[in-house]
């Protein structure tokens, strides 16, 4: 019976796939995903940034906590060699990946 579902995913077209795909939207990982990011948004609207320069910086890092560290250093006005190494410091883990 495996080998028949194995091979009834095969013959998925593109729009089965996003269909697939799309149902994990309602996921309690990707809940929580957005709520993190929406706490991002929060955050970075304390600091002041735009939101153009929130969404860049939550693309240009690596993962979200470099990206609220980043924010947190604006916050509090750290000094740019501290924050690059605290931001490296947050980025570490994902070295190996």
């Amino acid at each position: 019976m495996a080998e028949i579902s194995s091979h009834r995913e095969m013959n998925k077209t593109s729009l089965g796939w996003f269909l697939h795909g799309a149902k994990q939207l309602f996921s309690i990982p990707a809940l929580i995903l957005i709520m993190s990011f929406v706490g991002f948004g929060g955050l970075t609207a304390e600091t002041g940034m735009s939101v153009w320069q929130a969404m860049f910086l939550a693309v240009s890092t690596w993962a979200l906590p470099s990206a609220v560290v980043v924010a947190g250093a604006i916050l509090t006005d750290v000094p740019f060699y501290a924050t690059v190494f605290a931001v490296a410091l947050a980025s570490i883990r994902l070295m190996p990946m």
